[in-house]
């Protein structure tokens, strides 16, 4: 703060050129370098404008343009980042010379003659003050900046939070699973908060009538243990995932999948879960399954029923082959040919289609893995 207060630009205006010279001796002999003199009078708005000065020292009594006159027209010279305290010199004790050079902008006052210590003390008290005014200000003016930036900022930030509320409310809205929300407190879920409009095709309460119900409200029929056995899960993964079958007064009952999901919502710990209706998938999945079993029957059958007969034939012409194949004309040995070729074409189908069941075994374990 000191090497900056010496750095201060100053200028002396005194039409004396003994006071200037005095001033000058001074500020020298207290480590100010930037400071500049003028004794014409006429001269001095046009200096002020080019130096813009720190520190004005500003004589009263002068020929042509006095002190107050300077004084008086100061504000057309200040503009609103240049602050400019002045200490005016006077020989004068007249009160009402003091009150008027105060009334008009002066900030301190040097008498004539001059006391070196007090001169050197109400420069550096001035050049203080003025410092501290111009640090204030430029502190207030960043923070005025930061402000503005920050409030743009929020305001940027708070019509992209609208965009993604109207697109996310949107998302919510039109999806065709049930979505709720809802907290718990202790193990014990509270009222749903949000509900879709979906909620009515696949639970069959509207949003309106969920607000009077809660998660446990859907598990009536469940038992005490699993429901809270849901609880616990969801309280210690932040997920839960499972199928309950579900029925709504008089309607036929569904078959529901039920994810949820712990997340943050209005600055506290709230569930998200999704009812989707799988009934008609499950009797998709149960049809296909059943097919399976239906398939694997046959190919079972063929295995065990069809290729027995087969190989007791295969067996009765390789025996023939073997024992009685030369006591045969060439006709017969043909025909006999001809009926073991068919008879191993035959026991291959029947081989190859029994190796199917085991790509029904597969896929059997692949739709209930992921059903």
């Amino acid at each position: 703060m000191n090497q900056a207060i010496k750095k201060s630009k100053i200028l002396i205006i005194d039409d004396n050129h003994t006071n200037i010279d005095l001033m000058v001796e001074i500020l020298n002999q207290e480590g100010y370098g930037n400071f500049q003199t003028l004794s014409d009078p006429e001269k001095a708005f046009e200096t002020i404008n080019k130096v813009e000065p720190d520190l004005l020292i500003l004589d009263l009594m002068m020929p042509y343009v006095s002190g107050f006159e300077i004084l008086k027209e100061r504000n057309t010279f200040s503009n609103e980042k240049w602050y400019m305290p002045i200490i005016v010199i006077t020989a004068s004790n007249n009160p009402s010379d003091r009150k008027r050079a105060l009334n008009l902008g002066a900030s301190d006052f040097l008498t004539k003659p001059f006391d070196l210590n007090e001169v050197s003390l109400r420069i550096k008290n001035t050049l203080l003050t003025g410092y501290l005014l111009k640090r204030e200000k430029l502190l207030t003016e960043n923070l005025e900046q930061e402000v503005i930036k920050r409030t743009k900022e929020l305001e940027e930030e708070k019509l992209i939070a609208e965009k993604n509320e109207r697109k996310y409310r949107k998302l919510f809205d039109s999806n065709a699973d049930a979505i709720n929300l809802f907290t718990i407190s202790n193990g014990v879920p509270s009222n749903f908060l949000e509900s879709n409009s979906a909620n009515l095709d696949v639970l069959g309460y509207t949003p309106d009538e969920l607000k009077s119900k809660n998660f446990k409200d859907l598990f009536l029929d469940c038992s005490r243990t699993s429901f809270e056995e849901k609880i616990i899960e969801l309280s210690r993964k932040g997920t839960a995932h499972f199928e309950i079958d579900f029925s709504c007064g008089a309607k036929e009952g569904k078959i529901l999948d039920v994810k949820c999901s712990i997340f943050e919502y209005d600055n506290q710990e709230a569930v998200l879960s999704i009812f989707r209706d799988i009934t008609e998938r499950k009797k998709y999945v149960n049809t296909i399954l059943e097919q399976i079993k239906l398939l694997k029957a046959i190919a079972w059958t063929q295995s065990h029923e069809v290729r027995a007969p087969l190989a007791r034939i295969l067996g009765i012409i390789n025996l023939i082959d073997d024992d009685l194949n030369e006591s045969l004309d060439e006709e017969i040995r043909e025909f006999l040919k001809i009926i073991k070729i068919s008879a191993e074409e035959l026991d291959k189908m029947v081989r190859d289609i029994t190796d199917q069941t085991y790509t029904y075994r597969d896929l059997e374990d692949l739709i209930n893995k992921n059903d």
